[in-house]
């Protein structure tokens, strides 16, 4: 709604508004909270006989009836919003360095304290391959403090070798030509392993943490452009989900489903424990598709 004047805003105008708040990952019992505030502010404008009625009345309880408004987990991005979120990364100057992490979770599928982990000594560009066999943790200590540990994986899954896609190595190899760039002065040694390959401007390694609460803060900036844009142009907005580490895994992981990779190799490549981890994404991966399809025969079958 904006900064629009008061005797502007129709009841189509606060239901558009609540649709934005829940496409952003606001739940309905939330979206009840606000409602709760604003709903007086215009019953107060009616009482002083700016408005006629209240445009907020009814347009809650309309969302409570609907139990499909609740927004659904999410596991994976779709591939416009993977292409919506690294154009976006690319072209921010605040969020450009997030780039290369981006790429590599999305083109490899790691875990994220395996990619904090990541030294060159375990990226080989003549061989085209990505040796996973150790874990960056990032744990909190008796005294209060944080730090950062090294773990070696307890099974053999865990230790894997991934291929590079053209991207990955294409980003991995810009990256190994600016490591200097890093702060090289300050080297960075956990638990005898240096030479990590992704370290953010200040030269500190990643965690888990950082880059949530980075992609939490690309999100945010992006949905709130898109908002005011869509609100520019008249049109409905379309903004990104809420983003994690684990979820850029999913979505590699997805995108080997989808593109018919054989799920023992699936399995391989993503370091699962066992064959039930990489079967539950599987079956995730095609319901939704199965429903898609049917989606697509609509109106293409005759029936009668």
């Amino acid at each position: 709604m904006g900064k629009r004047p008061i005797q502007s805003v129709r009841y189509s105008d606060v239901k558009r508004f609540y649709i934005s708040r829940l496409k952003h990952g606001l739940s309905l019992s939330t979206l009840g909270n606000l409602n709760n505030v604003i709903h007086p502010v215009f019953e107060l404008a009616c009482r002083e006989h700016y408005i006629a009625a209240n445009p907020v009345d009814g347009v809650y309880q309309e969302f409570k009836k609907r139990k499909d408004w609740e927004p659904k987990h999410r596991d994976a991005l779709t591939e416009e919003e993977q292409d919506r979120l690294l154009s976006y990364v690319a072209h921010t100057l605040d969020y450009r360095e997030l780039l290369p992490v981006l790429t590599v979770f999305l083109g490899t599928g790691i875990r994220s304290g395996e990619l904090a982990g990541l030294t060159w000594d375990d990226i080989d560009f003549k061989k085209n391959t990505i040796s996973i066999n150790h874990t960056m943790n990032y744990t909190a200590t008796l005294d209060g403090t944080c730090k950062y540990t090294v773990t070696v994986p307890k099974s053999n899954t865990g230790k894997r070798e991934i291929p590079m896609l053209t991207e990955v190595r294409d980003t991995l190899l810009a990256l190994y030509e600016r490591r200097n760039d890093f702060n090289a002065d300050n080297q960075i040694v956990v638990d005898g392993y240096m030479n990590f390959a992704f370290r953010d401007l200040y030269g500190r390694v990643y965690s888990n943490h950082r880059i949530n609460r980075q992609l939490k803060r690309i999100t945010a900036k992006y949905n709130q452009e898109e908002h005011a844009e869509a609100e520019q142009e008249g049109r409905e907005e379309n903004p990104l989900p809420p983003i994690t580490c684990h979820m850029l895994r999913h979505t590699f992981c997805t995108r080997m489903i989808l593109g018919g990779i054989d799920l023992k190799t699936v399995q391989i490549i993503m370091g699962h424990a066992d064959a039930e981890t990489t079967m539950r994404v599987y079956a995730s991966v095609t319901k939704a598709q199965s429903q898609n399809e049917m989606m697509r025969m609509e109106g293409k079958m005759k029936l009668k």
